[in-house]
């Protein structure tokens, strides 16, 4: 588990000083069913958040290699008297293709606040992965499991601190999303592993959601009742799965449509300032990008 604080101080209080958080995942960039277009979309999205706001990878930039080829083949290398060679061959191709994705996503590496490792990844020599290795070049944060970032919010000119917590896993095991609401059920259920996690964000099975969960009630030091309010996603993909030409592994196996798109989040403050008490709190606003394929345009 690896967790991230990260302090972000606002001009002032109101939806108009937000900063934004996008949580995008499962690119897959040296896959055939990669999209471009849909690439270029969020990243022209992305060049524009305000000042301050940040990016969360959910994991998968590469296709090459999901876990049980990257063990099948890892031990194939280790009977072979040519397996240190091969495995050479095989790490020069991968740090070739992610060299193409650490240029493409430079014009936003400021913004970058960590990677997430996903089930597709492929393992060097010393142990690293190739994930990590990404992190390392655009110098961000990494997580071989869970992240949990730990936004430490205040104001110009004003002492008080609002922790806001985001909880990010790439995903695992077989998908329960054959139907949306298997997919959404999934995810609410590990929601509920963390008592005061304000997001939950999660990849893999390439679904596109933002659902707010019931608030929770907690009672302050002071006896107020306070509301925490949670959401959870489905952080989507950039595979086009059915597209003109030659088929992908998801066309292949006639599986649902993987969703185009990242999730988006508005972060701000506001200020409850009464007779009573004087207090400020977060306010966030979460929503689905959906981003458009390549056409199919026949032969």
């Amino acid at each position: 588990m690896q967790i991230v604080k990260k302090k972000v101080t606002l001009k002032n209080y109101g939806e108009k000083h937000k900063i934004n958080i996008g949580l995008f995942g499962d690119i897959h960039w040296d896959d055939i069913a990669f999209s471009k277009r849909a690439w270029k979309e969020g990243l022209k999205r992305w060049k524009k958040y305000p000042d301050q706001s940040g990016l969360i990878c959910v994991g998968d930039v590469l296709s090459f290699s999901n876990t049980n080829t990257r063990k099948r083949l890892l031990a194939a290398f280790d009977d072979s008297t040519q397996g240190e060679e091969a495995r050479d061959i095989i790490g020069n191709y991968v740090k070739m293709v992610s060299g193409d994705f650490v240029k493409s996503i430079r014009p936003v590496k400021d913004m970058l606040w960590g990677f997430v490792q996903g089930n597709h990844s492929w393992e060097f020599p010393d142990g690293s992965t190739i994930d990590e290795r990404i992190s390392d070049i655009l110098k961000t944060d990494y997580a071989d499991g869970v992240m949990i970032l730990i936004l430490l919010l205040s104001v110009e000119n004003r002492q008080t601190v609002n922790q806001f917590n985001i909880v990010i896993h790439h995903g695992y095991g077989s998908s329960s999303a054959s139907t949306p609401g298997g997919s959404i059920n999934n995810r609410s259920k590990k929601n509920a592993f963390f008592a005061n996690a304000n997001i939950i964000a999660s990849g893999h099975d390439h679904t596109l959601s933002v659902t707010p969960e019931r608030p929770r009630l907690f009672i302050s030091p002071t006896g107020n009742i306070n509301e925490l309010h949670s959401w959870s996603c489905a952080t989507g993909s950039f595979v086009n799965s059915y597209r003109a030409g030659k088929a992908g592994y998801v066309e292949k196996a006639f599986m649902p449509p993987t969703s185009l798109g990242f999730v988006e989040f508005d972060i701000w403050l506001e200020r409850e300032n009464t007779d009573k008490r004087d207090r400020q709190f977060v306010k966030s606003q979460g929503k689905v990008i959906q981003l458009n394929p390549e056409p199919i345009i026949p032969a």
